[in-house]
């Protein structure tokens, strides 16, 4: 009886054993993933944003700077047509002439 008794007490313990060691496998399973998918999600959505923040940076500065040198130009040319206008014009260019070889519009040149 004594044996019988220790064996059903062995097998007890050691179902026992198997189902905790299960639950517990299962628990800290679940428990690791979670936290390992949290903290990956949150690494790389910083690294994400970071990388994509540089990038839009970047890329906004170079059309920026792009838009800006065109500007620049444009305006650049635009004061040059006018200065040679205003020169052709006190030289006693006829204003049709200087319309023509500066762009510059007749009433333009008659306000210079």
């Amino acid at each position: 009886a004594d044996r019988i008794y220790n064996d059903t007490i062995s097998g007890a313990k050691k179902k026992g054993l198997e189902a905790g060691h299960a639950e517990g496998h299962a628990k800290g399973l679940a428990k690791g993933l979670a936290k390992g998918l949290a903290k990956g999600l949150a690494k790389g959505l910083a690294e994400g944003e970071a990388k994509g923040l540089a990038k839009g940076l970047a890329k906004g500065r170079a059309k920026g700077l792009a838009e800006g040198r065109a500007k620049g130009l444009a305006e650049g040319e635009n004061a040059a047509k006018l200065e040679t206008a205003r020169k052709m014009k006190a030289d006693g260019v006829p204003p049709d002439a200087i319309a023509r070889y500066t762009g510059v519009s007749p009433d333009k040149i008659k306000n210079l």
